[in-house]
């Protein structure tokens, strides 16, 4: 059950509420507002943002302070954006993309000096009520929560060998992610899993697929976003 409260945005993903271009930009306007407020210290990374029902942009996490502000919010809107490849209705205005590659330094002319700056030339592709907007976002991933069926169950992974859990290598042939329970049971790092599936080649569908646990799930993982992930040893089993 999701927390009604705060949403984070990892949470939006796995329900399946994608945003759009004026979605992307009210959230890092309304971050921006904070910055220059003095609010939080800098711009944060899209993992800590959560968003209320009451349509307030709230920050739970670490957030470094100082650094190119500019920068920063330009790569956050970037990761925030629909792709180039995005269906007709998520398509990312031409103008927007140009202000974006100015703040991102990547336009042969001079970026924007300040947060103000950038916040302005972003105003005309955000929204008028930035409240109403993610006060929707909110309700939109709350209402495909509560009408989703209840998730498969996970497979177990099958317990190792007694030659796998005395820290030798594992035999060719052998599935690189049951490294993650020979190596160091109880002290799994998300690096670890990283790791892992970097060495198995395979993608997060592919995985999905043979452990039968949602592909959003996985990307949470890997980004270090458990919050929906089972606690203890059956979380660490999957």
């Amino acid at each position: 059950m999701l927390d009604s409260a705060r949403i984070s945005l990892a949470e939006l993903s796995s329900a399946g509420v994608r945003l759009q271009a004026v979605h992307a930009v009210t959230i890092v306007r309304e971050v921006i507002a904070q910055v220059v407020r003095g609010e939080i210290p800098g711009v944060p990374s899209a993992h800590v943002i959560r968003l209320t029902a009451r349509g307030e942009l709230a920050i739970e996490g670490p957030v470094a302070a100082g650094g190119r502000a500019v920068s920063r919010a330009a790569q956050l809107l970037d990761t925030l954006l629909p792709a180039f490849d995005a269906p007709r209705e998520y398509r990312v205005p031409g103008g927007l993309r140009l202000v974006l590659a100015k703040a991102l330094g990547t336009l042969d002319v001079p970026t924007y000096e300040t947060l103000e700056q950038f916040s302005d030339a972003l105003a005309r592709f955000g929204a008028d009520e930035p409240a109403v907007v993610l006060a929707g976002l909110v309700a939109s991933c709350e209402a495909a929560e509560a009408s989703r069926p209840p998730a498969p169950p996970a497979a177990a992974v099958p317990p190792p060998s007694q030659t796998q859990t005395d820290g030798a290598p594992a035999p060719a042939g052998t599935d690189p992610s049951h490294a993650l329970v020979r190596a160091r049971p109880g002290s799994l790092t998300i690096s670890d899993i990283r790791r892992a599936r970097r060495a198995s080649g395979l993608s997060l569908a592919e995985i999905s697929t043979r452990a039968r646990i949602p592909v959003a799930l996985l990307r949470q993982l890997e980004w270090g976003y458990v919050r929906n992930w089972p606690a203890g040893p059956a979380g660490q089993t999957q």
